[in-house]
């Protein structure tokens, strides 16, 4: 494995209304992926969407380190 450099990448905190803005707009994506790949319903998409999340993250709470990455593209 090559190490890369992470010069271009910075961690951001997130707080709870931002991790619950984050985990929404990740259900909502993760289940319209899915339905447009004609895995899922849509009518049980989100449901299973949410199921899958909320495997991956706590519910609703973000951990005390919680953060998220950006690049300095995108910043």
């Amino acid at each position: 494995m090559t190490p890369h450099s992470t010069d271009n990448v910075t961690l951001v905190g997130m707080d709870e209304e931002s991790f619950r803005k984050y985990r929404e707009s990740l259900i909502r994506d993760y289940a319209a992926d899915k339905v447009r790949a004609g895995v899922w319903s849509k009518d049980k998409a989100e449901d299973k969407s949410a199921n899958d999340v909320d495997d991956l993250l706590r519910k609703d709470q973000p951990p005390p380190t919680t953060t998220s990455t950006r690049s300095k593209m995108e910043t």
